[in-house]
């Protein structure tokens, strides 16, 4: 019996180290090779993905034809999350981690004093000082995990630029980055990959910690420029245009599409209205992206993998390290057939 599985182990072991006839042709860098896999990856959405932004006027529409929704943490439960995924949506949780806001369940556990000035234009809602993570802190970290136990995929944090803003405190650009680099870990810790909302002063010393962006109003204040390292790095940008701006889908969707952002015109109130900008174009080529990626991620777990397996047939016996290398060669030319195969193809469609 010890004999059968040494034999199985071999034979799996042999057909995935025919990848390197793969990553021949398929031109994957070598540092893809040695790079360890995460159990959970964080999901990363990339440039011209579509999606949906609903926090008013429940319950959420799950009719729109979009891939990604926004949705708030508080006003849904883990069963319209669940329904979401059914239809193969990635879902946002919609958290507030600057302000306070007297309407929400745990509205009573901010303590006074770091409870700062109205925020103007949003009533009952108030800056938080943010320096202080200690009282903050455990607050924040219930929100997340309780994003985490409804299913979401992602956090969407609002207002984290308050050192931007008369918030009552002294609140310095530092402070800023201190605090959403702690909220990007504490996001990270649960399996959440968080966007940077807004804060296009501090996207340099952000973009390495965040998987996406959100903007609003960016092209009718024109400065989505300042988010296309996000773009750059093969992560996307969702933006938000509000109809009280005057704004039509005519003024800024030529734009926003050779920029590759993900344009949606909403109103202000963020119920379920939505107009979008035709990225046709743009989806064929993040398809082909995204077939790519995924034939990258399949490499390098069966490259690590057979590394696993190695430790095991170390204990093989001579008879067996003879079908190893007959299984190994074998495989390996059927490998490198695929990558050729696969490599015409790509050349093909070019």
């Amino acid at each position: 019996m010890a004999e059968n599985r040494s034999l199985v182990l071999v034979v799996i072991l042999g057909v995935m180290i025919g990848a390197p006839g793969l990553l021949a042709f398929y031109d994957i860098p070598s540092t893809l090779v040695r790079s360890p896999v995460a159990s959970s990856p964080l999901w990363r959405p990339e440039p011209g993905t579509t999606w949906q932004w609903q926090l008013t006027d429940l319950p959420v529409d799950l009719s729109i034809d979009a891939e990604v929704y926004d949705i708030d943490l508080f006003d849904n439960d883990g069963r319209v999350v669940a329904a979401l995924h059914a239809h193969g949506r990635k879902v946002i949780c919609y958290v507030s981690v600057g302000s306070w806001e007297d309407w929400r369940p745990d509205a009573d556990q901010f303590p006074p004093s770091i409870i700062g000035k109205e925020y103007i234009g949003w009533p009952g809602e108030k800056w938080l000082d943010i320096r202080r993570i200690d009282l903050i802190g455990p607050i924040m970290q219930k929100r997340l995990d309780l994003c985490k136990e409804k299913g979401f995929d992602a956090v969407e944090p609002d207002n984290i630029d308050g050192y931007t803003y008369d918030t009552g405190f002294a609140l310095t650009y530092q402070d800023q980055i201190t605090y959403n680099i702690w909220l990007a870990n504490q996001s990270h810790r649960r399996g959440l990959s968080i966007g940077l909302k807004n804060d296009a002063g501090q996207v340099a010393d952000l973009l390495p910690h965040f998987e996406w962006a959100l903007t609003e109003d960016c092209f009718y204040e024109g400065w989505c420029d300042r988010m296309l390292p996000f773009i750059e790095a093969g992560k996307a940008v969702f933006a938000a245009e509000y109809t009280d701006t005057g704004a039509t889908t005519d003024q800024f969707c030529q734009l926003a599409n050779a920029m590759n952002f993900s344009v949606i015109l909403k109103h202000r109130g963020l119920d379920a209205y939505r107009e979008t900008c035709r990225v046709d174009t743009i989806k064929v080529t993040t398809t082909t992206e995204t077939q790519e990626t995924a034939l990258k991620k399949w490499l390098t777990t069966t490259i690590v993998t057979t590394q696993r397996l190695t430790t095991k047939i170390i204990e093989i016996e001579s008879p067996d390290l003879a079908i190893l290398a007959f299984a190994v060669s074998i495989s390996g030319i059927v490998g490198f057939a695929a990558g050729v195969l696969i490599g015409r193809r790509k050349k093909a469609s070019v």
